[in-house]
């Protein structure tokens, strides 16, 4: 495949959480290292990312923190990785990990954000490394939860909605927690970050503080359309079960470029 150049050249990968879901499967390794098919979903995150120009990934670690490092220590990736710890990973929510990460950040650096626990075609990043973009699938009640957003006719997110409360809309869109920054909101994100956590709010998602630039500042982010392809993430050993069942026949590989 080739590799876009685009001027994002640094990812943020959200990897703290303690997997609880997964039950006795994270009982001794962090989430991002269980095995998809024989390969840890954090090897998978970082080809992806190595594939479409990423040259920097930060990874925020907290559960069992010490077997991401020697996993990526031991292993050679064709790009600098950079471990921060999340020492109350336990006691807060991915907002305080994504403030965390401004420790490895210039503060106007533009980045790509992502969680570990995502299965989805390595092409699909290249629509991220060129413009702020959120990654969005139409919302199925069915199967979806967590947050929604309003697309406009240009194919831009309008909103974000939180809980039950979804958009009014015709289509609604569910978050696939794929999210790039330019510069300028690289800033406007750390800036909110930073109200949230010194006002204590530490136990909420960190799609709380996009709609806050969205709404406050007119931020732009373009839809990148995941709903003709196959993604998943991974929670609980339903998902996983699932998940290895469908990988059967989704290889993901560095030619795969279905979009």
């Amino acid at each position: 495949m080739k590799v876009p150049i685009g001027k994002i050249k640094t990812a943020v990968v959200l990897a703290a959480g303690l997997g609880s879901r997964l039950e006795h499967i994270t009982k001794n390794k962090p989430k991002c290292l269980v095995e998809v098919n024989g390969k840890p979903l954090l090897q998978r995150t970082i080809h992806n990312l190595i594939a479409n120009g990423i040259e920097r990934i930060i990874i925020l670690a907290g559960y069992k923190h010490e077997l991401i490092q020697h996993f990526v220590e031991s292993r050679e990736f064709q790009a600098e990785i950079n471990i921060l710890y999340n020492h109350i990973f336990d006691k807060t929510n991915n907002i305080y990990s994504l403030w965390m990460a401004y420790a490895g950040l210039r503060l106007d650096e533009p980045y790509v954000l992502l969680e570990a626990d995502l299965i989805y075609p390595e092409a699909m990043l290249k629509q991220f490394v060129n413009e702020p973009s959120i990654a969005l699938d139409i919302y199925n009640p069915e199967i979806h939860s967590g947050t929604t957003a309003a697309v406009n006719s240009k194919g831009f997110v309008e909103y974000l909605s939180f809980r039950s409360e979804l958009p009014k809309t015709d289509t609604i869109y569910k978050t696939v927690n794929i999210t790039s920054f330019s510069s300028d909101y690289s800033k406007l994100l750390f800036n909110e970050l930073n109200e949230y956590i010194l006002a204590g709010k530490t136990n909420v998602y960190y799609e709380y503080v996009i709609q806050e630039i969205i709404k406050k500042h007119g931020a732009t982010f373009k839809m990148a359309d995941f709903s003709k392809v196959y993604w998943d993430e991974i929670d609980s050993r339903t998902d996983l079960a699932r998940v290895q069942e469908k990988m059967k026949s989704h290889s993901f590989s560095v030619a795969d470029t279905t979009v």
